[in-house]
């Protein structure tokens, strides 16, 4: 049976590092930190930022101690971040580290995204997957789908939906593969990439009989 490792507030800069390894060839992400001065930095604060955000408000996991993959999610009542919500996690700090063209181009990308997931999502309590990633050399062993099939066991037994976006075709089939639906998609406006919004319904509970 599958157990996952709980990160902790101390996994935040080594992970923040395995996650900018596992984006840096990801077509969106190198569209974010486009043009913006010293992008590493930029982009590392990013994911200080979410991972000190999940930890507080939802859980984030993985395969093992050695991070071979990573997994974030929150609750729907807590995917829109406010300043009292980032001080409260700790995220205070890294956000203003990400800079300010940034966190402006950010709001801009998923402005829509957010209010669509928001519209779609509304009266019904689920789970958000804010970011599945894989370290690059470790890449189709396994590790990524482990904890997807981790988080929609516990996504079941809540009665909840998983609710995600993804930016690869190729990521829509993995996707597709673990039961998700396509339910919109998007073209992002100024850096024109694609975007899927997939949700994967609870499974039915199994009727153990006495």
């Amino acid at each position: 049976m599958f157990t996952p490792y709980l990160l902790r507030p101390r996994d935040v800069h080594v992970c923040s590092e395995m996650l900018c390894q596992a984006f840096r060839r990801d077509q969106l992400w190198q569209a974010l930190l486009q043009g913006i001065p010293a992008p590493q930095q930029r982009g590392r604060a990013l994911f200080r930022t979410l991972l000190r955000y999940c930890l507080r408000y939802g859980t984030v996991v993985a395969t093992s101690p050695l991070l071979e993959a990573v997994a974030l999610t929150v609750p729907g009542s807590h995917t829109q971040v406010g300043l009292w919500q980032l001080v409260r996690s700790g995220g205070l700090y890294t956000s203003i580290k990400m800079g300010s063209v940034l966190r402006q181009r950010i709001g801009t990308l998923f402005s829509d995204v957010d209010a669509y997931r928001e519209r779609y999502m509304a009266g019904q309590e689920y789970t958000y997957l804010e970011i599945l990633g894989t370290q690059p050399h470790l890449w189709g062993q396994g590790h990524g789908g482990t904890l997807l099939r981790h988080l929609l066991e516990r996504a079941a037994q809540r009665g909840h939906p998983l609710y995600l976006e993804t930016e690869t075709a190729q990521n829509v089939a993995f996707y597709a593969h673990f039961g998700f639906t396509v339910v919109t998609s998007w073209c992002l406006p100024e850096v024109h990439h694609p975007l899927w919004a997939m949700v994967k319904a609870p499974l039915p509970q199994k009727v153990i009989p006495r």
